[in-house]
């Protein structure tokens, strides 16, 4: 009786378990990820171009009026299948690599849907150790609407122009 409850504990561990990635900091201090440890590698065709506007910045919609005034977050899609996800506040204020877990991560388009994946710290103190988190979303005209952790997002599409003068 004793051997089938801890096996069944057992097996509760380990169904609970998340994959966590060790990741190496490059010479500024900051954690970079592997091409391999992304799961969004594959080529996109060129039609999801027709969709995603890598010229132009997506800028989150909000509510929260000190938000709107001070820090909107931005996304910023590469035709190379990275994104840069920044704010207005601190946007172009750091040098990263697209490798950075600090720099954003990867995306994919397929049809309307969109997918987005980046590595968070398993903890919430300084750590080596990440996970992998994939959003699911959906792509409208020039809206993206994206839930991440259990946050629902809305990006509208903006010329660089529009957001930056």
């Amino acid at each position: 009786m004793v051997r089938k409850i801890s096996i069944v504990v057992f097996l509760i561990m380990l169904s609970s378990c998340v994959a966590q990635y060790r990741l190496k900091n490059d010479n500024k201090g900051e954690p970079i990820v592997n091409k391999d440890q992304y799961s969004l590698n594959r080529k996109m065709s060129p039609d999801v171009f027709n969709i995603i506007d890598t010229t132009s910045v997506y800028k989150e919609v909000t509510n929260n009026e000190s938000l709107k005034k001070n820090n909107l977050n931005l996304l910023i899609f590469h035709d190379d299948g990275y994104f840069e996800d920044s704010s207005l506040k601190y946007f172009k204020k750091f040098e990263r690599s697209k490798n950075s877990v600090y720099y954003g991560g990867r995306f994919f388009v397929d049809g309307d849907k969109i997918f987005i994946e980046r590595f968070y710290p398993s903890s919430g103190s300084k750590t080596r150790y990440y996970v992998k988190e994939i959003s699911e979303g959906q792509v409208k005209n020039d809206t993206i609407e994206i839930t991440i952790f259990g946050n629902r997002r809305t990006y509208v599409r903006n010329s660089y122009d529009d957001v930056f003068n």
